[in-house]
């Protein structure tokens, strides 16, 4: 009777141990934190968030926005940044701006309106994981006592 116990036991115990616990990999979450006006140019500054317990390899970003109906811009940006664990990454990039985009901020900036609609739509490219999709909507308001920036 014990040796069956103790067969029991083991198989128990072997049958915890073999499944152990499965480690899910969510995609890295990007948000907008500065669009800043430099000429005929944008500079787009973006917080990407890794919310896992491993490193995540992004290679490129390729974001797409819009003011209330208007192109700001459509741009691809290849960046490789190997983000740590649970890590934070502030990231700068520059893109041409549309034109008509440029007068909606000075509006903005002038007071015309309190605040603008926008749509941020892309994707993060993952080394070997799928492309994490970005959808973002929100309001761009001016930066106080900052020329040109918005929140």
């Amino acid at each position: 009777m014990k040796s069956v116990c103790g067969l029991i036991l083991v198989a128990v115990l072997l049958t915890a141990c073999a499944g152990g616990p499965r480690v899910s990999s969510e995609p890295p979450d990007l948000q907008l934190d500065l669009l800043a006006l430099a000429g005929e140019r944008a500079q787009v500054v973006v917080l990407i968030h890794n919310p896992n317990d491993h490193p995540v390899d992004v290679v490129a970003i390729e974001l797409r926005m819009e003011l209330e109906d208007q192109l700001v811009f459509d741009q691809p940006w290849d960046i490789g940044l190997v983000m740590d664990a649970r890590g934070r990454e502030r990231v700068r990039f520059e893109a041409p701006i549309n034109r008509a985009a440029i007068e909606q901020l000075v509006a903005l900036e002038a007071g015309e309106f309190d605040n603008l609609a926008y749509r941020l739509r892309g994707s993060l490219r993952l080394a070997g994981q799928r492309n994490a999709p970005v959808n973002r909507e929100s309001f761009l308001h001016p930066v106080p006592g900052q020329s040109g920036q918005f929140r």
